[in-house]
């Protein structure tokens, strides 16, 4: 068991208004082995949360011909609390882990939204509460028979924000999956991912969705290496989104160069000579 204890002064300080907050940052882990294979980890922290100088600032910014964003010189700040638990299990060539973690934050620093006129006003504001609840499970195998390695990550996120005058859900499944075989200088290798996408306040921002292959083959002080990214792919995007009932949006970002692009290289190790250290 380590158990840590840390405290933090910050200070706010605008033209309108000032603040200060103390924070007290524990921080306790606890590991136990069951079996000389497997481990049992339990992890909690605690931290401060301060807003930045954009987020404090008054000044107006015109966005388009209905938006303004401007920021909000009375936020407080805030505490994130997060627990973990994994427990991991390492037997010959394989090992894996199941893990949960839950951050909880009261009073979080969110987006707000409110219409002025004929203006729709985008700013920040300290709102009632945030869960993050992500769990994982990965599964390892680890050089057999000196020929393959292989990986299986599978996780979960939900999100719950209770916004000042909203409340918002958010599920996101995502996977990676890797697995290369190699022998007699060769090697083949390839690995697909899944969005891991992320939910603050009413915002979704999106991960990348992207699979690679590899060949490769070394002969003596040269690496020759072949890649593709996306080889049968015509559609690369990153999509994002806001929830807002006043403003909201779905985006989507498109780049089509990541599209079967072929990447070719050689390595050739050129030392000689005697070496002293």
């Amino acid at each position: 068991m380590t158990a840590g204890l840390g405290a933090t002064q910050y200070f706010n300080r605008t033209a309108e208004y000032s603040n200060s907050s103390f924070f007290v940052r524990p921080k306790l882990s606890v590991r136990y082995r069951p079996s000389k294979a497997s481990t049992l980890r339990l992890n909690f922290s605690a931290y401060g949360n301060t807003p930045s100088i954009s987020q404090l600032t008054n000044v107006r910014q015109q966005i388009d011909n209905v938006q303004v964003s401007e920021g909000n010189a009375y936020l407080e700040n805030y505490t994130t609390y997060r627990t973990q638990i994994q427990y991991e299990l390492s037997k010959g060539i394989f090992y894996g882990y199941l893990r949960s973690t839950y951050s909880y934050s009261p009073n979080p620093i969110m987006e707000y939204k409110y219409r002025e006129g004929d203006n729709i006003i985008s700013s920040y504001a300290n709102h009632k509460n945030a869960h993050i609840f992500n769990h994982e499970a990965h599964l390892a195998l680890n050089n057999w028979k000196n020929w393959v390695r292989a990986s299986a990550h599978f996780g979960f996120n939900r999100y719950i924000m209770h916004g000042n005058d909203y409340t918002h859900t958010y599920n996101n499944p995502y996977w990676n999956v890797y697995a290369e075989v190699s022998h007699w200088g060769w090697g083949l290798g390839a690995q697909i991912t899944t969005n891991y996408n992320q939910m603050w306040g009413e915002s979704i921002s999106g991960g990348e969705s992207a699979y690679f292959i590899v060949l490769n083959y070394k002969y003596k002080n040269m690496f020759f290496m072949l890649g593709a990214m996306n080889p049968f792919s015509y559609e690369y995007k990153v999509e994002s989104e806001n929830l807002n009932k006043l403003a909201g949006y779905k985006r989507a970002s498109y780049l089509q160069a990541t599209n079967r692009l072929f990447v070719f290289s050689v390595r050739w190790n050129i030392q000689w000579g005697r070496k002293y250290n």
